[in-house]
């Protein structure tokens, strides 16, 4: 066992050296819990595959090509992109302006919205942060 132990105690002794020390400031946090990161699921990914993960994640399946919650779903490009009963749901340049975004704010944005995904921890700030950026740089395909 104590020949187990001491490599074991390397690596996790290399391991924070690269990264620093722990983070412990989301422990004390009082900030509400957020879901993991899907981000790691489109790593490398441009275009709407960068962001599909994290659609298919969080907003189906209430959004998905059966349900179409507010008209939309979240199942592909094409539908992602279609106006729904709410409008265009994506500004292509604009994430402030685009609905996706504001929804995955929430009341933060805008006091009339439901923070989406409903009844569920919001989005990780890394995965909004995807969505938003895929936006600003047009919202594209690929």
């Amino acid at each position: 066992m104590k020949r187990l132990m001491i490599p074991l105690v390397g690596l996790i002794a290399v391991a924070c050296s690269k990264s620093g020390s722990p983070d412990t400031t989301a422990a004390n946090s009082t900030t509400p819990a957020t879901a993991p990161s899907t981000t790691t699921a489109a790593a490398g990914a441009t275009g709407f595959a960068a962001v599909q993960p994290i659609l298919t994640a969080n907003c189906m399946p209430c959004h998905d090509a059966k349900h179409k919650k507010g008209g939309w779903a979240a199942d592909n490009f094409a539908d992602v992109t279609a106006p729904g009963s709410d409008g265009r749901l994506i500004v292509a340049g604009d994430p402030d302006k685009s609905l996706l975004v504001q929804v995955m704010k929430g009341p933060v944005v805008n006091p009339k919205l439901p923070a989406m995904p409903l009844n569920k921890p919001p989005l990780a700030a890394a995965d909004l942060q995807k969505v938003s950026d895929w936006i600003k740089a047009g919202a594209k395909e690929s």
